[in-house]
């Protein structure tokens, strides 16, 4: 009778269960700089919080989208498009979450605010990311 496993085959099924692991524990590691909540109309950055910084939740409106600002996160709670996607995508707390309200053109993205790491010059001022560059 053979073997179904040979050695190296378990050691390759215990490398990927390792890595995954490693990679699981990587997304909730803290980063060292601070949360950020970036809000664009049109394309424009208007308003950045860092909410680490928030003591009291605020509400701010841009173009018929409500968002609020609180401690940890922050998210859409109105809008007047038809099918509200925007709100119902909930609290954004974690860095690379994003939401969008196409229809009033206002996108909510949570960024890390770490003066450690280096962009290349005018990248955040035209807006410009290794997606569209």
């Amino acid at each position: 009778m053979t073997k179904l496993l040979k050695k190296g085959d378990i050691a390759v099924i215990v490398f990927f269960l390792l890595l995954s692991v490693f990679l699981f524990l990587l997304q909730f590691s803290s980063n060292s700089g601070k949360t950020v909540a970036e809000i664009y109309f049109d394309g424009d950055l208007i308003h950045r919080a860092v909410l680490d910084d928030v003591s009291e939740p605020y509400h701010i409106s841009v173009n018929n989208a409500e968002i609020e600002i609180s401690k940890d996160s922050a998210g859409f709670v109105e809008s007047d498009c038809p099918d509200r996607i925007c709100v119902r995508s909930g609290a954004l707390s974690r860095i690379g979450d994003m939401a969008a309200c196409v229809p009033n053109r206002v996108v909510l993205k949570i960024t890390a605010d770490d003066s450690s790491l280096i962009s290349a010059p005018g990248t955040e001022q035209e807006g410009i990311d290794a997606v569209t560059y």
